[in-house]
């Protein structure tokens, strides 16, 4: 009696339990071992000092790691309150005042018409019983929300990492591969000083000379291209610290050591991804949700409080004090949802299509994370397999190399064809470059989809 039916509403969606996509067709072996590996600080197998002071450096200055903060901040408060609600309230209040007492209205003779004074002072405590639980599942809801605001934290914290390492590696590339550029260019002006001569002398045609131009054109050509990308890679990492370009300027050439020729690890263990900060924090915001729904149905209950006042109250100040101005009440307060059903039952239904709306967007996230790492391993493999065929290929331009300068030597070759040797070489060399960027995409996008652990040896 005296509540209000909720109408068995229940919410339609149960989060996937990770064991489950165990069984589903994927393309990765991921298993259950006895893990306690942690996330550490990944970018230091690159051994590049500099890189690890801007990283260490975020929490000083990414916006996007105080926005983070700023919200944690904010949830910690809200669950703070949410505490305070379900703990005993008191209150104090002094009133004094000076009155007239109107000669029409309830006050004896003795004051009627007169002027006078009156003071309360009392204090007042109330209690919410929370019989049904309501206040303490909206305070579990405060701190389950806190601790997702938290994991959000660490998430922006890896994404930054992620995102500052990216265009790092980014810059440490085009400056690689602007060098090899430029050692190309001066191998090519060479061969076209070679061709000049040779035409002056009726030794070449026209055409010989154009092409050795044409392929220092094509050289000058990219060279402002990898010059903007190495700006524009200072740039995106002071922008994302927050930072002038004034910063970036500043910075030094990058001097990663890549780890090209690291295995990955054979077991990735299933718990991983859901320990990962996205993806446990969405599975707070879930049982938070949950929380916030049985508060919901806990509405459909008498709310009871309890309230007493105790303390002093009189008809003149100079009564306050005296020992018959003591006031006192006690009693609960009762709140009986009858009328109410129908917006209860519309809140009940909105916690629930939330809870539901958490669910899926978990259950999502669970399946992408999979599917990243599946990803991630295949881009890693295929890199792995290319590196192979580079190597070989430079070995064997290598030893092209070593036979031209020989016969050089030997008076049985040209300078031309030494140099068109080198130019090999540079190209393999290139190539690897190139390999080795691929490999260490891999490793970032692996790295980010396993919640920042790296898992190469």
């Amino acid at each position: 009696m005296g509540c209000a039916s909720d109408g068995q509403l229940r919410s339609s969606f149960k989060p996937v339990e990770l064991s489950s996509l165990q069984s589903k067709q994927l393309r990765i072996d991921i298993t259950h071992p006895n893990s306690s590996q942690s996330p550490q600080h990944w970018w230091q197998v690159w051994q590049d000092p500099q890189l690890n002071e801007i990283l260490t450096a975020l929490d000083d200055y990414a916006p996007n790691v105080h926005l983070a903060q700023i919200r944690l901040e904010r949830a910690a408060a809200l669950t703070d309150l949410k505490q305070v609600d379900r703990q005993v309230q008191a209150s104090s209040e002094l009133k004094m005042s000076a009155d007239r007492y109107p000669d029409h209205d309830s006050y004896p003779e003795k004051y009627a018409g007169k002027t006078g004074s009156s003071g309360r002072l009392t204090t007042t405590i109330g209690w919410h019983l929370d019989l049904w639980g309501k206040y303490k599942a909206l305070a579990d809801a405060a701190a389950l929300q806190t601790d997702a605001a938290e994991l959000q934290l660490q998430d922006v914290r890896l994404s930054l990492q992620l995102a500052i390492s990216n265009h790092y590696l980014q810059w440490h590339i085009s400056e690689q591969l602007l060098q090899k550029q430029l050692e190309k260019r001066k191998i090519l002006q060479e061969l076209l000083n070679i061709e000049q001569q040779k035409r002056r002398a009726g030794l070449a045609k026209q055409d010989h000379v154009i092409e050795a131009s044409l392929a220092i054109n094509t050289i000058d050509s990219q060279l402002p291209i990898l010059r903007r990308n190495i700006a524009q890679d200072r740039h995106a990492i002071a922008a994302l610290l927050g930072q002038s370009t004034e910063f970036s300027d500043a910075l030094q050439k990058p001097a990663l050591q890549l780890k090209s020729q690291q295995a990955v690890a054979t077991t990735l263990p299933l718990h991983w991804l859901g320990e990962r900060p996205d993806i446990a924090a969405l599975r707070q915001l879930i049982e938070a949700q949950a929380r916030q729904s049985d508060a919901a149905r806990a509405s459909f209950y008498p709310d009871i409080n309890l309230t007493a006042v105790l303390g002093l109250q009189s008809l003149g100040l100079d009564y306050l004090f005296r020992e018959g101005s003591r006031t006192m009440a006690i009693g609960p307060a009762i709140n009986l949802p009858i009328f109410e059903q129908n917006r209860l039952r519309a809140n009940l239904r909105g916690e629930l299509a939330n809870y539901d709306l958490a669910v899926v967007q978990y259950n999502q996230s669970l399946v992408n994370a999979i599917q990243q790492v599946s990803d991630a391993l295949q881009q890693f493999h295929s890199a792995q397999q290319q590196f192979v065929l580079v190597q070989q290929a430079q070995q064997q331009t290598q030893q092209l190399h070593k036979i031209a300068a020989q016969r050089l030597k030997q008076g049985l070759n040209t300078r031309q064809a030494l140099l068109r040797t080198e130019l090999q070489q540079l190209d393999r060399a290139i190539q690897r470059i190139q390999t080795e960027h691929a490999i260490a995409l891999a490793q970032f996008n692996l790295t980010r989809s396993l919640g920042g652990r790296w898992v190469f040896h």
